[in-house]
């Protein structure tokens, strides 16, 4: 499991660092995101909603992500989805999921997919996120879903708050 180190930083010192490293702080008020995103694990597929049952332990996960950037998460029910299948989601433009992500509660959508792999040990997880007219893709590989989606988290927060590509 992580550990969380939370400090206090003085503006003027953190912001000179930060910009020393081609970085700069985000200081803008967080959006919440809507998240879409479809699970493969062998025969097993859903596509994780507010009241997917097989999703609960993965919903409570993707709020934890959320805890160090103090972002926010919401899940879009099933009706919300329409006729959406789970590969038409996957395929669906960000323009759509972010008009589906204000339905469902969030400010925009945040897109992915899991798939286990045996061969890397973990979960694949592809990340979409638009923002000013560009969709960022991001992706890590054999990881536990926890960490699946801290980096989806972590990716959004990064684009979000202009410091490009995660």
């Amino acid at each position: 499991r992580p550990h969380d180190l939370t400090c206090l930083y003085k503006p003027d010192v953190i912001d000179k660092v930060l910009a020393s490293l081609g970085s700069k702080p985000w200081l803008g008020e967080r959006a919440t995101l809507t998240v879409f995103l479809t699970t493969e694990q062998g025969a097993q597929h859903f596509a994780l909603t507010a009241e997917e049952k097989r999703g609960e332990t993965m919903r409570e996960s993707f709020v934890n992500a959320t805890g160090p950037t103090l972002m926010h998460v919401v899940f879009p029910k099933a009706a919300q989805l329409g006729d959406l299948s789970e590969e038409a989601l996957r395929a669906a433009g960000m323009a759509r999921l972010d008009r589906l992500a204000k339905q469902a509660g969030g400010a925009r959508a945040l897109a992915g997919s899991i798939v286990w792999s045996d061969k890397e040990f973990g979960w694949i997880a592809d990340w979409r996120l638009a923002d000013h007219g560009k969709t960022y893709r991001w992706q890590v590989r054999g990881v536990s879903f926890d960490e699946a989606f801290r980096v989806a988290i972590g990716g959004a927060a990064q684009i979000l708050s202009g410091n490009g590509q995660p």
